[in-house]
């Protein structure tokens, strides 16, 4: 990735050691994972000198709260407390994206390589009393924005229509 003056690398503690992650303007994301602690401000003067890249140090939130706020920052989501990341979602990791009342169900790629990943991720979106708009449907507009969706294109090859299915009860177009 080509850094530019607009970008930043954050400097945070991970579970293996630390990491660096480069936001650059052109909506980048870079991770660098596996850094040592002495060998930060060696990282930091590098980004500065050759790339102009400004560094900021945050800490991690560690208290194991399952609640917080979502930043969106271009193709990144955050969740954070008391300013503090939670954990970061690569929005390009995202393959498809639902809302159902105040919940937003987020599914990721599938990777065949590994035998354990994360597939899907739900998220409840508190109303908060706004009426005119729904704070979920605007989450998952955000999500959506960014995310790697794969579309299957083409004639179906067969259609039934009005087949009976008991769980969920009803009849449905197949």
């Amino acid at each position: 990735a080509v850094v530019s003056t607009q970008s930043t690398g954050q400097w945070m503690k991970a579970s293996r050691g630390h990491q660096i992650v480069v936001l650059t303007n052109s909506n980048t994301i870079t991770k660098f994972v596996g850094l040592e602690e002495k060998n930060r401000d060696d990282i930091k003067r590098f980004l500065e000198d050759n790339y102009k890249c400004s560094f900021v140090e945050k800490e991690p939130f560690i208290k194991g709260w399952n609640w917080g706020q979502v930043a969106f920052n271009g193709p990144l989501m955050t969740f954070h407390n008391d300013d503090k990341p939670m954990f970061e979602v690569p929005l390009s990791d995202v393959s498809a994206s639902t809302v159902n009342k105040n919940e937003v169900t987020v599914e990721f790629h599938q990777d065949d390589d590994n035998d354990l990943c994360l597939v899907e991720m739900r998220f409840y979106v508190s109303n908060a009393g706004n009426e005119d708009d729904v704070p979920a449907e605007l989450f998952q507009k955000n999500v959506m924005k960014y995310a790697d969706v794969i579309k299957a294109t083409g004639d179906s090859i067969v259609k039934f229509e009005q087949v009976n299915i008991q769980t969920p009860r009803g009849r449905y177009d197949v």
